[in-house]
This record gives structure tokens, sequence and C-alpha cells, in this order.
């Protein structure tokens, strides 16, 4: 999918963010590891934190110049894991698919930061690109701890 403006950007960010949620809610749903079970309900109110300031972003404030340049294309099945997580998901795997999701994430938050001109909108994808960050970082940590 190629861009041309912010609000193109920002629904789909959305979107994708949104697909996570869908995975936490098949998760916590189905897992019956209890481990896993707490792993799941932590980062999946993380990420609806997360996903409503994401939703909260005054676009407006940031589209001096509507059009973006230079985006590369991004495509949802890029960005998607291939692995599901089912009912005997152990923590590690949990985390693992989590993880990687969240660092492609960041590339793309990255990719559009390293493409647009604008100061207001790379300032945007550098605090988008930091918030993955600090996202990952936490997942990290549930890592070390659950392995």
């Amino acid at each position: 999918m190629a861009f041309t403006n912010l609000k193109d950007i920002f629904k789909t960010i959305i979107k994708w963010e949104k697909k996570l949620n869908k995975l936490f809610e098949v998760a916590e749903f189905g897992i019956k590891n209890k481990d896993s079970h707490k792993i799941i309900t932590y980062l999946k109110k993380m990420q609806i934190n997360n996903l409503e300031i994401i939703e909260n972003v005054n676009i407006k404030n940031f589209e001096k110049n509507k059009w973006i340049q230079f985006l590369p294309t991004h495509k949802d099945k890029d960005l998607i894991p291939k692995k599901d997580i089912n009912r005997r998901s152990t923590p590690g795997e949990i985390i693992n698919q989590i993880l990687e999701y969240d660092k492609k994430m960041k590339e793309f938050y990255l990719s559009i930061f390293n493409n647009v001109k604008n100061k207001n909108q790379k300032d945007l994808f550098d605090s988008l690109v930091k918030f993955k960050d600090w996202q990952i970082s936490e997942i990290y940590y549930l890592k070390e701890y659950y392995g």
C-alpha cells in the first residue's frame, strides 16, 4: 500500500494496531496456561491504552503539507505475523509473536520518519518510534520474566 497523506497513514496504523487487539481477544479466550493468560491480559490492556493514544493524535496539527512523498509501499501481509497463538501457546511463544509484530510496526514508523520532510511530521513519527520502543522494552521485560 502506497501512502500519499497523513490521514491515510494513520487510518492504516490504527487498522494494523487493531489487528493486534483481535489477536489478544482470541488468545485471551482460548489460552489455558495460567502464566500465558496473565501475559495476554497484561499485553491486551497495554495495547488498548496504546491504541487510544494513537487514535487521539490530532493529525490536523501535523498536516501543514498534506502530500507526503516518497514513502515505501507496505502490505498487510508483510506486517502481520504468520504464526497463530493457540490454546497451547507458551508464554515465550506469545511474547515472541507480539514482539515480532511490534518490531515490524516500529520499522514502519521509522521508514515514514526517514522519508517525511516536514519537521512536524518528522517529530510525530519520531515520537511514534520512541513510543513503540517503550512498548518493545516492556515486552522484553516480560520475556525475561517468563522466558
